[in-house]
């Protein structure tokens, strides 16, 4: 694809004879993503747990169609003027991501392209558009019942309330769990008030979306005065759950019992969350908007049961301050099952724009690499392409005196490869530093 033209320890030059172009090689930043779960909406979130930055080039190579099968790449030279089997063009063409990184050492020759007979039975079977559009229809339709009815059958969590009111055990008059049997009941009792209006509910939506057409609007104003109905009962018995569970963690020898009551928080939670993504997901469908995992969120979702347990956690501090041991029993660590780890999910950025969020926060270059554990040359980086997006100006960096002394220094200077500057200038300038005021210079020639 490309020469390289100049290399020095902090600048590589690439040239591509076809297009007789020159680019200078950027480093690059990838992250080491690990996966979890979110404690409070039980949704997979990303945290980020390394990086590692390294120019991202590698030596170009040939290889068969054949032995290509399986590999993707952004960029290719293909040669498919003897092909000699069906397919055996569309498994080279197929392995670029786009036609953008496709190039042809020779125009394709039809004649020499065999067509297997399957394929050309699927094209002329094929569904038309007006198809598609029907099937797109009716698999949405299935989806938004499949994932309302999901959201309202409270059978799972029924189930799980009543295992564990079962499991008392009368007989064990020692036991700490036993002293907590009546209260257990009592959740259960709560819970199950909403069995028979629930299973009524998912009755009336098999219905409702049985219809044609299906009147959205209705289903809608519907779903919006269940979870009012349900969110109440919900509620209440998640307040029990975690009110009790924050008594347990004052109290020794009773982590398998803690451990219970986790599983029933979870459940509960999530039934709550479920409820009113439903909600979301109907409102963004009759709306016209993309369904998403933004689009099925708001601030109560990704705060209700952080909020929730901080507003208990408080509460009984507070009724019972004069009762409380000092010394509590951390069962959350305890469990290696049920480790929590409280972490801020920050939306997934580039690696600029998170450079330009410290600089505005006032902090210096060296400060930035320091939190951000990259080198200064890295950052440096960054700032020369926020220059060239002009979202900053060299003025904001550099000193004016060393932006006088640079206008003199660049004088002439064509484009192409620093290191030249470098070797004039000798240590009255970073390479970073010269990075950036050329920066100002390409974003003066956009201008």
């Amino acid at each position: 694809m490309g020469v390289i033209k100049s290399l020095s320890k902090e600048e590589i030059i690439v040239l591509f004879p076809d297009e007789n172009t020159e680019i200078q090689v950027e480093k690059y930043e990838w992250s080491n993503v690990k996966y979890k779960i979110d404690d409070n909406t039980k949704d997979i979130e990303e945290e980020v747990i390394g990086t590692f930055v390294q120019y991202p080039i590698k030596l170009a190579w040939a290889i068969t169609i054949h032995k290509s099968q399986g590999l993707t790449f952004e960029k290719a030279v293909l040669d498919v003027t003897d092909v000699f089997q069906p397919g055996q063009a569309y498994v080279a063409l197929s392995r670029l991501k786009s036609l953008d990184g496709l190039v042809l050492v020779e125009p394709i020759k039809m004649k020499g392209i065999q067509n297997a007979r399957d394929v050309i039975s699927f094209a002329e079977n094929e569904a038309d558009e007006e198809k598609l559009k029907q099937t797109l229809t009716e698999e949405t339709k299935k989806f938004i019942a499949s994932y309302l009815k999901q959201a309202f059958d409270f059978s799972p969590l029924i189930y799980q309330w009543r295992k564990h009111g079962s499991s008392y055990d009368i007989n064990a008059a020692l036991s700490e769990k036993t002293k907590h049997a009546n209260w257990a009941k009592e959740q259960v009792q709560n819970i199950e008030q909403i069995a028979a209006v629930a299973k009524k509910f998912l009755m009336w939506l098999d219905a409702s979306f049985a219809e044609n057409p299906i009147d959205y609007d209705r289903i809608y104003a519907k779903i919006i005065g269940a979870r009012d109905h349900f969110f109440p009962v919900l509620d209440t018995v998640l307040d029990q759950v975690l009110t009790k569970m924050e008594a347990l963690k004052r109290v020794k020898r009773v982590k398998e019992y803690y451990i219970e009551l986790m599983e029933l928080e979870e459940i509960t939670s999530k039934s709550i969350i479920d409820i009113t993504r439903s909600n979301l997901l109907l409102k963004t469908y009759i709306e016209g908007g993309e369904i998403n995992k933004a689009s099925l969120t708001n601030d109560f979702i990704k705060n209700y049961r952080s909020n929730k347990i901080a507003s208990i956690r408080d509460n009984y501090i507070n009724q019972k301050r004069e009762l409380i041991e000092e010394e509590m029993v951390d069962y959350d660590k305890i469990s290696t099952r049920y480790k929590k780890q409280k972490t801020v999910q920050k939306d997934k950025k580039s690696t600029y724009e998170i450079t330009f969020e410290l600089w505005n926060e006032k902090k210096s270059l060296s400060d930035i690499a320091r939190e951000r554990k990259l080198s200064a040359t890295t950052i440096e980086s960054h700032m020369a392409r926020l220059i060239e997006e002009d979202r900053l100006s060299v003025h904001d960096i550099l000193e004016d005196e060393k932006i006088r002394m640079l206008d003199l220094l660049f004088e002439g200077y064509q484009g192409g490869s620093l290191t030249e500057m470098k070797e004039k200038s000798g240590d009255a300038f970073t390479f970073g530093e010269l990075k950036i005021y050329r920066a100002s210079l390409k974003n003066n020639e956009t201008s």
